[in-house]
Formats: C-alpha cells, sequence, structure tokens
C-alpha cells in the first residue's frame, strides 16, 4: 500500500500492519493508529497532529519534518526513530513510551508525564523535568549531568548506572528508587526523599543533602566525602563500607543505622547509632 501524500484524516486504522509503507506526506491528522506496527515506515513530512498513537510499534520510523503535535505517543515504540526532534514531544502525557538512546539534550519536559517510559541510555543532558512524573521510569545508563529534576515524582525510577553530577533534585521524590552506581557528583539533593532508595556505589562526593531524608536507605560502599548532610535523616540506612571521611554530618539522625563507620566526619549528629564503628 502506497499512501503517499494521501487524505485519511480522522480515519480509523487500527489495527493494522502498516509497516515499511510510504507515508510521507500523508495527512494523517487525528488518525486512529493504536497499537499499529509501522515500524520502519517512511513518515517524512507527514502530518500526525492529534494522532491517536498510544501502543504503536514506530521504531526505525523516518519522522523528519513530520508533524506530531498534540498527538498521542503513550506507550509508543521509538526505538530508532530517524528525525525525532523535541519539539515532537508535546503532549502532557508520555507515558511507557519505548525511547532508547534518545537525544534529548535540553529538552523541556517541565510537569510532563512520563510514567513507565522507557529511556535507557537516553541524553538529557540539561533537561528540564521541573515537576515531572518519572515514578517507575527506567533511565538506566541516562545522561542527566546538569538536569533540573527539582520537584520531580521520580518514585521507584530506575536510575542505575545514571550520570547525574551537577544535576538539581531539591525537593525530588526518590523514594525506592534504584541508584546504585549513579554519579551524583556535585548534585543537590536538599530535602530530597531517598527513603529506601538504594545507593550501592553511589558515588556522591560533593553533593549537598541538606534536610534531605534517607531513612531506611541502602548505602554499602557509597562514596560521601565532602558531601553535605547537614539535619539529613540516616535513620535505619545501611552504610556499610560507605566513606563519609569529610562529609558534614551536623544535626543529622543516625538513629538505628547499620555499620556507620563516622572517623573523619565534621560537625556533630543530633543523633548517634546504638554501634557507629568509630565515635
Amino acid at each position: 500500500m502506497n499512501i503517499k501524500r494521501g487524505e485519511l484524516r480522522g480515519c480509523d486504522l487500527q489495527p493494522g500492519d502498516l509497516r515499511g509503507k510510504d507515508l510521507s506526506g500523508a495527512n494523517l491528522a487525528g488518525v486512529k493508529l493504536q497499537n499499529v506496527n509501522l515500524q520502519g515506515a517512511n513518515l517524512r513530512n507527514a502530518d500526525l497532529e492529534s494522532a491517536d498513537l498510544r501502543g504503536s510499534d514506530l521504531a526505525y520510523v523516518d519522522l523528519t519534518n513530520a508533524n506530531l503535535r498534540d498527538a498521542n505517543l503513550e506507550g509508543a515504540n521509538l526505538t530508532g526513530a530517524k528525525g525525532l526532534t523535541v519539539g515532537h514531544l508535546t503532549r502532557k502525557e508520555l507515558g511507557a513510551m519505548i525511547l532508547p538512546d534518545a537525544e534529548l539534550k535540553g529538552a523541556d519536559f517541565s510537569n510532563l508525564s512520563l510514567f513507565r517510559a522507557e529511556l535507557i541510555n537516553a541524553d538529557l543532558r540539561g533537561a528540564n523535568l521541573e515537576g515531572a512524573y518519572l515514578h517507575s521510569v527506567n533511565l538506566t545508563g541516562a545522561r542527566l549531568q546538569g538536569a533540573f529534576m527539582a520537584n520531580a515524582n521520580i518514585r521507584g525510577a530506575n536510575l542505575q548506572g545514571a550520570d547525574l553530577a551537577g544535576a538539581h533534585l531539591r525537593y525530588a521524590n526518590l523514594e525506592f528508587a534504584n541508584l546504585a552506581g549513579a554519579n551524583l557528583q556535585g548534585a543537590n539533593l536538599d530535602e530530597a526523599n531517598l527513603k529506601r532508595a538504594m545507593l550501592w556505589r553511589a558515588r556522591l562526593e560533593g553533593a549537598t543533602l541538606k534536610g534531605a531524608d534517607l531513612g531506611n536507605a541502602s548505602m554499602p560502599y557509597a562514596k560521601l566525602s565532602d558531601t553535605d548532610l547537614e539535619d539529613a535523616n540516616l535513620s535505619g540506612a545501611r552504610l556499610g563500607r560507605a566513606s563519609l571521611g569529610n562529609a558534614n554530618l551536623q544535626g543529622v539522625d543516625l538513629r538505628g543505622a547499620i555499620k556507620a563507620n563516622l572517623k573523619g566526619i565534621k560537625g556533630t549528629p543530633a543523633h548517634l547509632p546504638d554501634d557507629p564503628l568509630y565515635q
């Protein structure tokens, strides 16, 4: 089938198989393409404004100069999509979207919902994610250096191995988030919620976590030297082999903390653990 420059405004093409089809220049505004297989299709210059693409397979499609304004891409697979730009992603709901290795540097996703989206290894350096709903998002290995994520809901997200150096995460909700091996050097996590977060081997040198809640967080082998933890809650945190040298623990609550090595810390904790390794 060749619908090149065809007029399909408002049509219902679901379910359907349009793999590899030439849809360049087609008018698909408002078309229902939910769960349609469009893998490898040519959508150059196509008009997909307000199209319903929920759950569709758009892997390796060509979206060069396509109009996706207000298109619903929730749950769509955009792996390897060509010509995809930040401007294509305009809707408030982009949940469960599959977009690995995406080039989204400087993107504005403020206050958007990316619930359960797959953004493995995505480049989000300097992106604006303030107030974004990132619950259960997969950001494994993502580049988020300098990203603005204040007040974002990142609860239960997978950020394993992600680079968040210098990121702004003040007041962010990271409860149950997996930050194992993540780089958070120089990040601002003041007043952030990190309860029960996984921070195994996370790098937090020079980060600021003033007033942050790390209650029952798992932090073995975490690097916390020169970190500012003033007035933070570390009660019940697992700190085996974590390095706290030169960290500011003024006013910190360490009640119930496990294997806390307090050698070389600065400041006076408000509450000490029952059996710190060093006092």
